[in-house]
């Protein structure tokens, strides 16, 4: 009983930092998807309609 709360520590850091590097790896291939579809154009939201206002 007094293994279990140090063992049940140790488990939960090693699967936050693989929860972590999992979710860095799966922005880093997201990101040049994302990347090639943006353009530069400032982009303006009404607040009464969701329709993009190009500035």
């Amino acid at each position: 009983m007094d293994v279990l709360f140090p063992l049940t520590t140790i488990v939960l850091v090693v699967l936050g930092a693989f929860c972590i590097f999992i979710s860095i790896d799966n922005n880093r291939r997201t990101l040049p998807k994302r990347t090639d579809h943006m353009d530069n154009k400032p982009h303006i939201y009404s607040m009464t309609s969701t329709k993009k206002i190009e500035g």
